[in-house]
């Protein structure tokens, strides 16, 4: 750094200044300071790199810099600001190189990273697979950065569950790494590995523990006394299999081991300690030791606060709705509701996935036998709010959380006396009739149920005209498509019979 820093005062201090190749010295110290992970004098430097070269007009030089901004924003966990960066970088590259080169490619690859750190799989899966076919167009058929992307690929196919696609890609990736290394080399073992934990989570836990081993044997012969991230991830999963398989003390062994390297190569507050002590916690909540469960998802959630990058939503929620689960289980419903709530309130705020809709759903379903309808109604918000995004406009599943939210407000209406009773009622039949044109479409059952409770609404405040049109639209809904039972439609016909009577 010293010598840098010293090449840099001699270029700006020479007569004339040479400005312009100071920004290369700049850019070489921010690199140096990103390594040291001292990400915001990194950032200071490179923009000053940026500032000179604009004004050079020397582009690839520019574009150079916006790439290094915005891998040092990815970090630190601006994503939106690392993808302005980034696009700006791809587009000037777009502009000044051949269409088709390797810079683009890498660049593509970079982008497709951190939209899979924002857990925007689909757009990460585009760029992968535009990167991809271009670096293909610029290598040969079996070089090792096709392998490389290759694997990227199938780790964002892994995430998105779609296990046998991403096996395709990691085994094209084994058969090129195994033909340039015949010998074997630490990135088979790593496609060895990802190969075991697909078939993991296809639960087939013997061909898992299988590809583990054969991974673990290779780094042992070649690299044993090499403490590195994919000896923690490797050790990992097989801690994960052993859960899977209830051996708990084996799990327990293999998930503190990782622990403990990962303390030795990486920095307090790093997301791997996170999630190694995340998993450790996993282990006890199974065996039903919540105590201890807790207190290794406290240990987690306490290494995300000294994470000096923006700390993960996600994780942070999965580490609240666990801290919560195992308060449940001690007894503490209350403050056990208060952590799954937090837990909710993050879900809500990361990129739409069903599964959060599915997790704020059950909250909300809790929250609601419990009377608690503010927290309820928060609940569902956020599920329906995921679910537009996720799923069709006349998706059932839809219209199963408008029918939630209007069952808060009709609960809320019978067991709080307030002068807003009205718009309770107002609010409830809302949501019941936006439900009802979803499972109208899809000639769903709950379409008769929908039909009972607006009847039962404008029952409620005495109009038995419009009550009596909807409790006989359900009655004739068992002459349709729609299947339901016996007793279902005995309801219907007394709710009919009912109304009338009251009429006359």
């Amino acid at each position: 750094m010293k010598y840098y820093q010293q090449s840099y005062d001699m270029l700006i201090n020479a007569q004339p200044q040479r400005e312009l190749a100071s920004s290369y010295v700049l850019s070489d110290i921010g690199w140096i300071l990103h390594i040291k992970g001292q990400y915001n004098e990194a950032l200071d430097h490179h923009k000053r790199a940026l500032k000179i070269r604009k004004t050079y007009s020397n582009y690839l030089s520019v574009s150079s810099s916006l790439t290094n901004i915005g891998i040092i924003y990815k970090k630190i966990g601006k994503y939106n600001d690392a993808l302005d960066c980034l696009k700006e970088s791809l587009q000037i590259k777009e502009k000044y190189l051949p269409h088709v080169h390797q810079e683009i490619a890498k660049i593509l690859s970079t982008i497709a990273t951190i939209y899979s750190d924002m857990d925007e799989l689909d757009n990460s899966l585009e760029y992968h697979q535009k990167s991809l076919e271009m670096i293909e167009k610029c290598l040969p058929f079996e070089h090792e950065n096709i392998a490389i992307n290759l694997n990227h690929i199938g780790t964002i196919l892994t995430k998105k569950e779609k296990y046998d696609e991403a096996l395709d890609y990691f085994i094209r990736a084994l058969k090129i790494k195994e033909n340039i290394f015949p010998n074997g080399h630490l990135s088979i073992a790593l496609s060895l590995n990802n190969i075991g934990y697909i078939y993991y989570r296809k639960k087939d836990y013997t061909l898992a523990l299988d590809y583990f081993e054969k991974s673990m044997n290779m780094r042992e012969n070649l690299y044993s006394n090499i403490n590195n991230p994919m000896l923690v991830n490797l050790l990992t999963n097989f801690g994960l299999v052993y859960l899977k398989l209830h051996k708990y003390d084996s799990a327990l062994t293999y998930h503190v081991r990782a622990l403990n390297v990962s303390r030795i190569i990486l920095p307090s507050g790093h997301f791997t300690i996170t999630e190694c002590l995340t998993n450790i916690a996993i282990v006890y909540r199974e065996m039903k030791d919540y105590v201890k469960a807790f207190q290794y998802f406290e240990k987690a959630l306490k290494n995300e606060g000294e994470n000096p990058t923006k700390g993960n939503m996600l994780r942070l929620a999965y580490n609240y709705d666990n801290m919560g689960v195992c308060l449940c289980y001690q007894g503490d419903a209350q403050t056990g509701l208060e952590y799954r709530m937090k837990a909710i309130r993050l879900l809500g705020k990361v990129y739409p996935r069903l599964q959060y809709a599915r997790t704020a759903d059950t909250i909300g379903d809790v929250y609601l036998g419990l009377e608690r309808y503010d927290s309820a109604l928060e609940c569902f918000y956020i599920s329906l709010n995921i679910k537009l995004k996720c799923l069709s406009a006349n998706d059932v599943s839809t219209a199963e959380t408008l029918m939630n939210i209007g069952d808060v407000f009709f609960e809320k209406e019978k067991n709080e006396r307030w002068k807003s009773n009205e718009q309770y009622k107002i609010k409830s039949r809302f949501y019941y009739e936006k439900a009802l044109e979803i499972y109208t479409k899809n000639k769903h059952v709950n379409t008769i149920h929908t039909l009972n409770r607006i009847g039962i609404i404008y029952e409620e405040i005495h109009k038995y005209h419009v009550a009596l049109q909807y409790y006989r639209k359900a009655l004739e809904t068992f002459g349709t498509d729609i299947l339901s039972d016996d007793s279902l439609k005995e309801i219907c016909e007394n709710n009919v019979a009912r109304i009338k009577w009251l009429m006359n």
